[in-house]
């Protein structure tokens, strides 16, 4: 039996730098319509070329999609580097950076793009067909950076272990371990569980029609503020305003409609606290949170009730 090398991928947060002005809230070419040089526009792919050789884990397919005209194809091959010998390679898609070490037969899947959002799930639709002891594996990371380091605030994933010839409906829950506002994510796709580094040549997964749940309601052109923020408790009716001051402050909330009428308001001295608004019974639309302080710091956040 022929020795066959693995091409080893880690899943690492660095410290990124963007361009754009505005944060994103939604995941960009979703539905993998565009694609530009073998790779579906805004992700990055581990298609490789070496010198003459090329090695073609990403494909665009337009048999039959879920929705629209085309989707995504991964399979995990393997195919020979000079010096190396026969490799491993998954098929990847990452919103982030693919970066080799082909001479340590070794890479990191690194940044994002920016974003704001504060998700319950990410869902789509896939077809598999994983070789016999590999996975495929789908994950969803929610950072932020802390001035020292980039902090995972939310993560998610999933592996698919059997064969599915249709598309299937997914989703997985996005678990929080703060209440900060992110500023980045990122979202992998593979054909073979990149978590574990065990892959199987002949793993193949397709998927179409990405997708955020953000649950019973969403935030709406998020508005920045070290000390106060607004968010939906995932998996949960509560809307959540969290104060982060450094001394005592008397508080004014309130919540309204579009037409400026009060639906919720609580006056109280806080620190450093929350406050859960519950808006299962508030009919669809949008609506305005409103905080003002004894020092005149104020504070405007619009949401949408679906």
């Amino acid at each position: 039996m022929k020795n066959v090398k693995v091409l080893s991928l880690i899943i690492a947060l660095s410290l990124m730098i963007f361009s754009e002005t505005k944060a994103q809230v939604l995941i960009p070419n979703s539905s993998f319509e565009n694609w530009s040089e073998g790779k579906p526009t805004y992700w990055d792919a581990t298609n490789l070329t070496i010198g003459e050789i090329q090695i073609v884990t990403v494909t665009q397919d337009t048999v039959s999609p879920q929705n629209g005209n085309s989707y995504v194809s991964l399979e995990t091959v393997s195919n020979y580097i000079p010096f190396n010998g026969d490799v491993i390679v998954p098929g990847i898609i990452t919103l982030g950076t693919v970066v080799y070490d082909l001479q340590n037969l070794t890479g990191n899947i690194e940044g994002g793009i920016p974003f704001v959002g504060r998700p319950v799930k990410l869902k789509g639709y896939f077809k598999s067909l994983p070789a016999q002891g590999d996975s495929c594996f789908l994950a969803m990371l929610i950072t932020k950076w802390n001035y020292t380091y980039r902090d995972t605030i939310g993560t998610g994933h999933l592996f698919i272990s059997n064969s599915v010839s249709n598309w299937t409906y997914f989703d997985f829950i996005l678990q929080y371990s703060s209440e900060d506002i992110p500023d980045s994510m990122n979202i992998i796709l593979s054909s073979s569980d990149v978590s574990n580094q065990s892959y199987v040549e002949n793993s193949h997964l397709w998927v179409d029609n990405l997708s955020l749940d953000y649950g019973p309601a969403s935030i709406i052109d998020y508005n920045f503020n070290k000390n106060i923020s607004v968010f939906v408790e995932p998996g949960s009716d509560q809307l959540v305003v969290n104060f982060n001051f450094n001394s005592d402050k008397k508080v004014l909330l309130s919540l309204s409609n579009i037409n400026g009428q009060i639906i919720y308001k609580s006056q109280k001295t806080i620190k450093q606290a929350k406050e859960s608004v519950n808006i299962n019974s508030l009919a669809k639309g949008i609506y305005i949170v409103n905080v003002i302080t004894d020092s005149n710091q104020r504070f405007s956040q619009k949401i949408e009730i679906k």
